[in-house]
Parts: structure tokens; C-alpha cells; sequence
């Protein structure tokens, strides 16, 4: 009985050790998935990185390695990260996304591409004038809108670019939206699950309101000589169909691709090649602005 019982217990405490290794390695490996994303240390082969100085801030700056200039920049803003952690009870450090949607689409676009960050996101949340307000209730407030458009314009200035086409993803579309009417060679905007009536979005979430935040679904209506394209996911529950109505009613954008499978973050990555053919060939067409949205939903193209 003693030998069993000796037996026993040193399986048990093996076992133990195993379970400890095992959960250890698998919170290890669980770190290293959902670290930050910091593109100044995060980049592979093929891609440099640059700073650009907006108004007040800083802003991270990535295009392809040996890319030259060209006459049409497709310019991808990244959506608004982790603003807060603990399930909402605290205020980040640091916004920065730790799953960038927005890079992976700018890094699968055979376009003359330029990746903009946003204020304070990507090592600059430490910066001088960066404050939580910046990627909280200020997020799209006119300090963090303002600093964008004025980096853009720098961007333009040094592709000699004539033509800019905005792409920007959830809290991205958001900025780029407020961008877009301050930038004279912007033709086209593209949002992919963007939270465009910001109100609404916190009040279907019941969110802290974005005081110090312009929204678009109140903004002057952008001029028609910007082709705008509204993308949403038809089981998207972050930012539903239905928290857009009043900005589609009032902003009306040329077109609404409506993918019904699609949901926040699934499928976009998956789908951005035959996605961005379908956007290539509907600017390409230069097709007259509609007076009001077309909308459509996701089919054989």
C-alpha cells in the first residue's frame, strides 16, 4: 500500500509540473499573439518606415521599400485600437491596435500605398500633447483631425501625388471621413465598417458620449466630386446597419456595398483582393455621382 501510495503521489506531482509548463507556455504564446502592434519595430522585409509631423503630432508613416511616386496615393488609416482596457473600466496607456486590419489591407494592395497613423497611436502616446481625450471622447475631435489632414498633406506634397484615395477602417472611416473635404486631391473615399454616425454607435453601445468629437452623420455632406464608398458587414453587431441610417439618409455616398457575411473583423482580410478589383473598377468607370446611395449587396462581380 505504501509503494502505491508513493507511486501515486509522484505521478500526480509530475502531472502537476506538466500542467504548470503547459499553461505557462500557453500564456506565454498568448502574450506574444496579442502584443501591441508597433510598426517602428514590428515590420518585415520590404517595407520603411518614417515620422511625419502633423500639427501637434506625430504620426508613424509606412510605404513598400523602393516604391516611387505616382499620381494616385491610396492612403489606409488604421481604426481606434484598445482606447480602453479591463472591459471598458480604464482609460489605455497606449491605443495602439494589437490586430491592425487596416496595415494587413494597406500591405495586400498592389497600389502606390502609404499607411498613416493616427495621433499619439504607435510608440507616440507618450508625446508631448498626447492625453487619453486624443484617443477617447476626443478621438475624432478637431486637434486629432486637423493633425491628420496636415500630415496627408505633407504626404501628397512628397509623392506628387494628384489624386489621394482614402481608405479607412472602423474608427479609421471615421477620420477619414472629416479628412477628406480638407485635402483639394482627394477623389475617392472608401470606409469598411466605419461607426459614421458616432451618436448613434454610442448610444446603440451605450458608450460614454465622444464630446469632443465631430461626427460625420452632422457634418456638411462631402461634394460629390468625391466618390464615396460606404462598405458594411451585415452581421457586423460593432457597428450595426442600423446605427447608420441617419447618415446615409443625410450624407447620402454614392454607393453602399452591403456584404451580409461579413462582421467587424471577419472577412475583410480574406475577401480585400476581389474587394479592392470591385473599388479599382468602380472608380476606373468615373461614372458620374448619384444624387443618392445606391445600395448593394455582396453578389458574384
Amino acid at each position: 500500500m505504501t509503494c502505491r501510495r508513493s507511486a501515486s503521489i509522484r505521478a500526480y506531482r509530475a502531472a502537476l509540473a506538466n500542467l504548470v509548463l503547459v499553461t505557462t507556455s500557453l500564456q506565454l504564446i498568448g502574450c506574444t499573439a496579442h502584443r501591441v502592434f508597433d510598426p517602428y519595430h514590428d515590420l518585415g522585409p520590404g517595407y520603411r518606415i518614417s515620422t511625419v509631423r502633423g500639427t501637434r503630432f506625430a504620426h508613424a508613416v509606412v510605404v513598400p521599400d523602393g516604391q516611387k511616386s505616382a499620381s494616385t496615393l491610396w492612403v489606409f488609416l488604421e481604426g481606434d485600437g484598445q482606447p480602453w482596457v479591463d472591459g471598458g473600466r480604464r482609460v489605455a496607456r497606449d491605443p495602439t491596435p494589437k490586430i491592425p486590419l487596416a496595415f494587413d489591407l494597406f500591405k495586400a494592395s498592389p497600389v502606390s500605398r502609404v499607411y498613416l497613423g493616427r495621433p499619439c497611436y504607435f510608440s507616440h502616446a507618450g508625446d508631448v500633447g498626447c492625453d487619453p481625450s486624443l484617443w477617447t471622447s476626443a478621438r475624432y475631435g478637431e486637434a486629432a483631425v486637423a493633425s491628420m489632414a496636415a500630415a496627408l498633406e505633407t504626404l501628397v506634397r512628397e509623392n506628387s501625388a494628384r489624386r489621394v484615395i482614402l481608405v479607412g477602417y472602423s474608427g479609421g472611416g471615421t477620420i477619414a471621413y472629416l479628412v477628406a473635404p480638407r485635402i483639394p486631391a482627394v477623389s475617392a473615399l472608401v470606409t469598411i465598417s466605419a461607426n459614421l454616425d458616432i451618436d448613434a454607435w454610442t448610444r446603440a453601445h451605450r458608450f460614454l458620449s465622444l464630446s469632443e468629437s465631430d461626427n460625420p452623420a452632422t457634418a456638411p455632406a462631402l461634394d460629390h466630386r468625391i466618390t464615396q464608398i460606404a462598405i458594411v458587414g451585415g452581421r457586423d453587431v460593432n457597428v450595426p446597419q442600423s446605427s447608420l441610417r441617419a447618415f446615409l439618409d443625410r450624407q447620402q455616398p454614392q454607393e453602399v456595398w452591403v456584404y451580409d457575411d461579413h462582421d467587424h473583423a471577419c472577412c475583410w482580410r480574406r475577401d480585400w483582393p476581389s474587394i479592392l478589383n470591385r473599388i479599382s473598377d468602380r472608380l476606373e468607370r468615373a461614372q458620374p455621382a448619384a444624387s443618392s446611395a445606391a445600395v448593394v449587396a455582396e453578389g458574384p462581380q
